[in-house]
């Protein structure tokens, strides 16, 4: 996962928000496993654990709600709006709304995907993964998403 640029975050409803890597002031995982036999172009790894941390300078910019917005970010490719955080700040705060992140994909300059990790997700809920945890704090948002284990 090295040189990459852009990391974007990928919804369960296929929605994603790309961010500029130096937006993470924090992004750990627990012991990455690849996924063998993948029909990707790309390396996929599963982790039991995600924790990150996305800078933010103005709080009040997270007040993203889709039933309100123009343009929200859409399921289709065709979307002619941008799902970049640089270019509409307000959308990062999709994870608030929503607990729903399924995987970070690391992208190269030219947003090519180089390689995805896909997040624990729990089977209670196929919209909702009550894994993830979101919380603004001074400064970041940050972002768990942890496997509980019986």
């Amino acid at each position: 996962m090295n040189n990459h640029h852009f990391i974007e975050v990928v919804f369960e409803n296929l929605e994603s928000i790309i961010l500029k890597a130096d937006r993470f002031q924090k992004l750990t995982f627990d012991s990455l496993r690849k996924v063998e036999n993948s029909r990707e172009h790309y390396d996929v790894f599963n982790a039991d654990v995600v924790h990150f941390q996305i800078s933010t300078k103005d709080e009040s910019k997270l007040n993203y709600n889709s039933e309100e917005q123009p343009e929200p970010l859409g399921m289709y490719t065709a979307n002619p709006v941008s799902n970049r955080v640089h270019d509409r700040p307000e959308i990062l705060g999709r994870l608030l709304n929503f607990h729903d992140i399924t995987s970070l994909d690391f992208l190269d300059d030219q947003e090519n995907m180089l390689s995805s990790v896909r997040v624990p997700w729990s089977e209670k809920d196929e919209m909702v993964n009550e894994y993830m945890e979101v919380q603004i704090e001074p400064g970041y948002v940050d972002v768990k998403v942890r496997k509980k284990t019986a």
